[in-house]
Protein backbone atom coordinates (compact mmCIF):
# COMPACT_ATOMS: atom_id res chain seq x y z
CA UNK A 1 0.00 0.00 0.00
CA UNK A 2 1.30 3.33 -1.16
CA UNK A 3 1.66 6.25 1.19
CA UNK A 4 0.24 9.04 -1.24
CA UNK A 5 -2.13 8.37 -3.83
CA UNK A 6 -1.69 11.18 -6.26
CA UNK A 7 -4.52 11.36 -8.10
CA UNK A 8 -4.48 14.08 -11.28
CA UNK A 9 -7.59 15.02 -13.38
CA UNK A 10 -6.89 15.26 -16.74
CA UNK A 11 -9.01 16.84 -19.66
CA UNK A 12 -7.54 18.71 -22.86
CA UNK A 13 -3.80 19.27 -20.33
CA UNK A 14 -1.66 18.65 -23.60
CA UNK A 15 0.93 21.05 -23.23
CA UNK A 16 1.36 20.74 -19.71
CA UNK A 17 0.54 17.50 -18.04
CA UNK A 18 4.15 15.85 -18.90
CA UNK A 19 5.60 18.70 -16.98
CA UNK A 20 3.43 17.58 -13.84
CA UNK A 21 3.94 14.57 -14.17
CA UNK A 22 7.81 15.43 -14.27
CA UNK A 23 7.23 16.96 -11.02
CA UNK A 24 5.89 14.05 -9.53
CA UNK A 25 8.49 11.99 -10.76
CA UNK A 26 11.37 14.02 -9.38
CA UNK A 27 9.44 14.00 -5.74
CA UNK A 28 12.12 13.39 -3.25
CA UNK A 29 9.91 10.82 -1.88
CA UNK A 30 9.10 7.84 -3.71
CA UNK A 31 6.40 6.08 -2.18
CA UNK A 32 3.70 7.15 -4.14
CA UNK A 33 1.12 5.96 -6.66
CA UNK A 34 -0.58 8.30 -9.52
CA UNK A 35 -3.73 7.88 -10.56
CA UNK A 36 -4.63 9.68 -13.75
CA UNK A 37 -8.36 10.13 -15.17
CA UNK A 38 -9.11 11.25 -18.41
CA UNK A 39 -12.41 13.16 -18.37
CA UNK A 40 -12.81 12.38 -22.36
CA UNK A 41 -9.84 14.57 -23.57
CA UNK A 42 -10.30 15.77 -27.39
CA UNK A 43 -6.26 16.72 -27.70
CA UNK A 44 -3.55 14.26 -27.52
CA UNK A 45 -2.49 14.81 -23.67
CA UNK A 46 -3.87 11.19 -23.21
CA UNK A 47 -1.17 9.67 -25.92
CA UNK A 48 1.51 11.50 -24.28
CA UNK A 49 1.02 10.04 -20.45
CA UNK A 50 0.35 6.62 -22.06
CA UNK A 51 3.83 6.55 -24.12
CA UNK A 52 5.18 7.06 -20.33
CA UNK A 53 6.16 3.92 -19.12
CA UNK A 54 6.04 3.65 -14.99
CA UNK A 55 4.96 1.47 -12.84
CA UNK A 56 3.61 4.02 -10.17
CA UNK A 57 0.97 5.06 -12.75
CA UNK A 58 -1.96 4.06 -13.57
CA UNK A 59 -4.61 5.56 -16.20
CA UNK A 60 -8.22 5.73 -16.12
CA UNK A 61 -10.91 6.52 -18.87
CA UNK A 62 -14.68 7.97 -18.18
CA UNK A 63 -16.07 10.17 -20.40
CA UNK A 64 -16.18 13.70 -20.14
CA UNK A 65 -18.25 14.11 -16.82
CA UNK A 66 -16.50 16.78 -15.29
CA UNK A 67 -13.33 17.70 -12.86
CA UNK A 68 -15.49 16.93 -9.68
CA UNK A 69 -16.40 13.04 -11.11
CA UNK A 70 -12.84 13.07 -12.16
CA UNK A 71 -11.59 13.43 -8.83
CA UNK A 72 -14.11 11.37 -7.30
CA UNK A 73 -13.14 8.24 -9.45
CA UNK A 74 -9.26 8.93 -8.97
CA UNK A 75 -9.74 9.01 -4.65
CA UNK A 76 -12.35 6.17 -5.37
CA UNK A 77 -9.26 3.63 -7.00
CA UNK A 78 -7.00 5.41 -4.51
CA UNK A 79 -5.45 2.49 -2.86
CA UNK A 80 -3.32 4.48 -0.94
CA UNK A 81 -3.10 5.92 3.26
CA UNK A 82 -3.64 9.81 1.66
CA UNK A 83 -4.74 11.35 -1.88
CA UNK A 84 -3.16 14.12 -3.25
CA UNK A 85 -4.66 16.36 -5.32
CA UNK A 86 -3.21 17.55 -8.44
CA UNK A 87 -4.59 19.46 -11.59
CA UNK A 88 -2.82 18.07 -14.66
CA UNK A 89 -1.28 21.82 -15.36
CA UNK A 90 0.46 22.47 -12.23
CA UNK A 91 3.68 21.80 -10.67
CA UNK A 92 4.88 20.39 -7.12
CA UNK A 93 8.52 21.37 -6.01
CA UNK A 94 10.24 18.53 -5.84
CA UNK A 95 10.42 18.31 -1.26
CA UNK A 96 6.59 18.69 -1.81
CA UNK A 97 5.28 15.22 -1.03
CA UNK A 98 8.34 14.44 1.62
CA UNK A 99 7.74 17.81 3.11
CA UNK A 100 3.96 16.75 3.70
CA UNK A 101 4.65 13.07 5.05
CA UNK A 102 7.00 14.79 7.96
CA UNK A 103 3.86 17.24 8.88
CA UNK A 104 1.73 14.07 8.66
CA UNK A 105 4.27 12.33 11.04
CA UNK A 106 3.80 15.03 13.22
CA UNK A 107 -0.11 15.54 13.07
CA UNK A 108 -1.58 12.07 12.58
CA UNK A 109 -4.72 12.77 14.36
CA UNK A 110 -5.62 14.77 11.52
CA UNK A 111 -7.83 14.17 8.70
CA UNK A 112 -6.72 17.66 6.05
CA UNK A 113 -3.30 18.74 4.91
CA UNK A 114 -1.81 21.59 2.71
CA UNK A 115 1.27 24.34 2.18
CA UNK A 116 0.88 27.32 0.30
CA UNK A 117 1.70 27.82 -3.20
CA UNK A 118 3.20 30.81 -5.74
CA UNK A 119 0.99 31.18 -9.08
CA UNK A 120 2.74 31.42 -12.30
CA UNK A 121 1.22 34.39 -14.98
CA UNK A 122 2.90 34.57 -18.35
CA UNK A 123 6.12 33.19 -16.97
CA UNK A 124 6.40 34.78 -13.65
CA UNK A 125 5.64 33.74 -9.91
CA UNK A 126 4.15 35.62 -7.60
CA UNK A 127 3.25 35.47 -4.31
CA UNK A 128 -0.27 34.80 -3.43
CA UNK A 129 -2.25 37.49 -1.29
CA UNK A 130 -4.42 36.40 1.72
CA UNK A 131 -5.79 37.10 4.66
CA UNK A 132 -3.78 34.78 7.26
CA UNK A 133 -0.57 36.45 9.18
CA UNK A 134 1.51 33.65 10.52
CA UNK A 135 3.89 34.82 13.25
CA UNK A 136 7.15 35.25 12.96
CA UNK A 137 9.13 31.95 12.05
CA UNK A 138 6.22 30.20 12.43
CA UNK A 139 6.49 27.22 9.81
CA UNK A 140 3.34 25.42 10.11
CA UNK A 141 0.02 25.87 11.79
CA UNK A 142 -2.90 24.03 13.04
CA UNK A 143 -5.60 26.06 11.56
CA UNK A 144 -9.26 25.83 13.90
CA UNK A 145 -10.93 29.00 11.33
CA UNK A 146 -9.71 27.73 7.58
CA UNK A 147 -12.33 30.26 6.56
CA UNK A 148 -10.91 33.49 8.64
CA UNK A 149 -7.74 32.76 6.77
CA UNK A 150 -9.70 32.88 3.23
CA UNK A 151 -11.42 35.96 2.91
CA UNK A 152 -8.83 36.58 -0.20
CA UNK A 153 -7.10 34.55 -1.95
CA UNK A 154 -6.87 30.40 -0.66
CA UNK A 155 -4.14 29.58 1.14
CA UNK A 156 -4.42 26.15 0.00
CA UNK A 157 -4.68 25.49 -3.54
CA UNK A 158 -6.53 21.97 -4.86
CA UNK A 159 -3.03 21.12 -5.84
CA UNK A 160 -1.87 22.07 -2.31
CA UNK A 161 -4.25 19.29 -0.76
CA UNK A 162 -3.66 16.11 1.18
CA UNK A 163 -6.46 14.27 2.88
CA UNK A 164 -6.56 10.52 4.65
CA UNK A 165 -7.76 8.28 2.80
CA UNK A 166 -11.08 7.57 5.20
CA UNK A 167 -11.93 11.17 5.11
CA UNK A 168 -11.79 11.58 1.14
CA UNK A 169 -13.36 8.56 0.59
CA UNK A 170 -16.79 9.74 2.50
CA UNK A 171 -16.54 13.27 1.80
CA UNK A 172 -17.53 13.46 -2.20
CA UNK A 173 -16.80 16.78 -4.74
CA UNK A 174 -20.24 17.60 -6.13
CA UNK A 175 -20.94 16.82 -9.88
CA UNK A 176 -23.57 18.60 -9.87
CA UNK A 177 -21.78 21.98 -9.77
CA UNK A 178 -19.94 23.91 -12.98
CA UNK A 179 -17.88 26.13 -11.19
CA UNK A 180 -16.91 26.40 -7.49
CA UNK A 181 -16.92 23.22 -6.47
CA UNK A 182 -14.13 23.64 -4.35
CA UNK A 183 -15.95 26.41 -2.29
CA UNK A 184 -18.66 24.01 -1.98
CA UNK A 185 -16.32 21.15 -1.02
CA UNK A 186 -14.79 23.44 1.60
CA UNK A 187 -18.44 24.47 2.99
CA UNK A 188 -19.71 20.82 3.40
CA UNK A 189 -16.43 19.34 5.23
CA UNK A 190 -14.29 21.87 6.67
CA UNK A 191 -16.23 23.78 9.03
CA UNK A 192 -15.75 21.24 11.87
CA UNK A 193 -12.23 20.21 10.70
CA UNK A 194 -8.72 21.44 11.72
CA UNK A 195 -6.67 21.89 8.98
CA UNK A 196 -2.72 21.52 9.49
CA UNK A 197 -1.16 24.01 6.95
CA UNK A 198 2.75 24.32 6.09
CA UNK A 199 3.39 28.12 5.53
CA UNK A 200 5.84 27.42 2.39
CA UNK A 201 5.14 27.70 -1.01
CA UNK A 202 5.69 24.42 -2.28
CA UNK A 203 3.30 23.74 -5.30
CA UNK A 204 3.24 26.47 -8.30
CA UNK A 205 -0.48 27.13 -9.65
CA UNK A 206 -0.64 27.62 -13.10
CA UNK A 207 -3.08 31.00 -13.78
CA UNK A 208 -2.65 30.80 -17.88
CA UNK A 209 -4.40 27.49 -18.66
CA UNK A 210 -7.12 26.58 -20.47
CA UNK A 211 -10.54 25.83 -18.80
CA UNK A 212 -10.05 28.62 -16.07
CA UNK A 213 -12.66 30.59 -13.78
CA UNK A 214 -11.22 33.51 -14.65
CA UNK A 215 -11.81 33.03 -18.06
CA UNK A 216 -14.45 31.32 -18.40
CA UNK A 217 -18.38 32.66 -18.67
CA UNK A 218 -20.37 31.32 -15.25
CA UNK A 219 -24.00 32.56 -16.36
CA UNK A 220 -25.31 29.23 -17.78
CA UNK A 221 -23.29 27.02 -14.77
CA UNK A 222 -24.38 25.18 -11.74
CA UNK A 223 -22.69 27.39 -9.33
CA UNK A 224 -23.05 26.61 -5.72
CA UNK A 225 -26.22 26.89 -3.24
CA UNK A 226 -24.31 29.21 -1.15
CA UNK A 227 -28.05 30.64 0.38
CA UNK A 228 -28.77 27.26 2.16
CA UNK A 229 -24.92 27.26 3.55
CA UNK A 230 -25.52 30.78 5.07
CA UNK A 231 -28.57 29.10 6.74
CA UNK A 232 -27.23 26.20 7.59
CA UNK A 233 -24.12 28.42 9.49
CA UNK A 234 -26.18 31.45 10.55
CA UNK A 235 -24.38 31.89 13.59
CA UNK A 236 -20.82 30.76 12.36
CA UNK A 237 -19.51 34.88 11.56
CA UNK A 238 -16.12 33.39 9.44
CA UNK A 239 -18.36 31.33 6.95
CA UNK A 240 -20.82 33.76 6.84
CA UNK A 241 -18.34 36.98 6.05
CA UNK A 242 -16.50 33.46 3.66
CA UNK A 243 -19.62 33.00 1.84
CA UNK A 244 -20.50 36.83 1.55
CA UNK A 245 -17.23 37.37 -0.68
CA UNK A 246 -17.59 34.30 -2.81
CA UNK A 247 -21.06 36.06 -3.47
CA UNK A 248 -19.29 39.02 -4.04
CA UNK A 249 -17.06 37.37 -6.74
CA UNK A 250 -19.88 35.54 -8.47
CA UNK A 251 -21.14 39.02 -8.43
CA UNK A 252 -18.82 41.42 -10.48
CA UNK A 253 -18.61 38.38 -12.98
CA UNK A 254 -22.35 38.64 -13.25
CA UNK A 255 -21.91 42.30 -14.16
CA UNK A 256 -18.99 41.55 -16.35
CA UNK A 257 -21.67 38.86 -18.13
CA UNK A 258 -24.87 41.61 -18.05
CA UNK A 259 -26.65 39.15 -16.13
CA UNK A 260 -28.22 41.46 -14.25
CA UNK A 261 -30.75 38.87 -12.69
CA UNK A 262 -28.33 36.42 -11.35
CA UNK A 263 -25.72 39.76 -10.33
CA UNK A 264 -29.00 41.03 -8.13
CA UNK A 265 -29.70 37.48 -6.27
CA UNK A 266 -25.83 37.82 -5.18
CA UNK A 267 -25.96 41.43 -3.99
CA UNK A 268 -29.95 40.51 -2.17
CA UNK A 269 -27.83 37.66 -0.01
CA UNK A 270 -24.38 39.85 1.42
CA UNK A 271 -24.39 41.15 4.40
CA UNK A 272 -22.79 44.37 3.57
CA UNK A 273 -20.51 44.72 6.79
CA UNK A 274 -18.72 41.67 5.53
CA UNK A 275 -17.13 43.49 2.73
CA UNK A 276 -14.26 45.92 2.23
CA UNK A 277 -14.75 50.27 1.29
CA UNK A 278 -13.63 49.21 -1.77
CA UNK A 279 -15.51 45.94 -2.54
CA UNK A 280 -19.19 47.98 -1.65
CA UNK A 281 -17.94 51.01 -3.85
CA UNK A 282 -17.20 48.32 -6.60
CA UNK A 283 -20.47 46.26 -6.51
CA UNK A 284 -22.76 49.88 -7.15
CA UNK A 285 -19.84 51.06 -9.46
CA UNK A 286 -21.35 50.97 -13.49
CA UNK A 287 -19.57 48.44 -15.78
CA UNK A 288 -17.50 49.96 -17.41
CA UNK A 289 -15.55 51.34 -13.99
CA UNK A 290 -14.93 47.58 -13.06
CA UNK A 291 -13.82 46.91 -16.74
CA UNK A 292 -10.82 49.88 -16.23
CA UNK A 293 -9.78 48.70 -13.07
CA UNK A 294 -9.85 44.70 -13.97
CA UNK A 295 -7.63 46.39 -16.97
CA UNK A 296 -5.62 47.59 -14.72
CA UNK A 297 -5.10 44.75 -12.39
CA UNK A 298 -3.89 43.05 -15.34
CA UNK A 299 -1.63 45.31 -16.49
CA UNK A 300 0.28 45.78 -12.64
CA UNK A 301 0.12 41.91 -12.50
CA UNK A 302 2.15 42.11 -15.89
CA UNK A 303 5.05 43.91 -13.40
CA UNK A 304 4.43 41.27 -10.72
CA UNK A 305 2.12 43.65 -8.93
CA UNK A 306 -0.87 42.36 -7.59
CA UNK A 307 -4.06 44.82 -7.07
CA UNK A 308 -6.73 43.64 -4.61
CA UNK A 309 -9.87 44.54 -3.35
Amino acid sequence: MPFFSIVIPLYNKTDFILATLDSVVNQTFKDYEIIVVNDGSTDDGLTKVKAIKNPKLSIHNQENKGLSAARNLGITLASGHYVALLDADDIWESNYLESMFSLIKKFPQYNIFGSTYKESRKGRLMDIHTSFRPLKNESFHILDDYFAANYKQFIIDKSSLILKIDFAKTCSYSETIDVGEDVDYYLNYFVDEKIVFLNRPLVIKNCDGINKLSASVISDKKIPHLEYFKTLYKSNTSVQKYIDIQLYKLAIKYTYENNGFERQKCIAQINPIHLSTRQRFLLKSPKWVMISLRALKFYLLKLNIRLTT
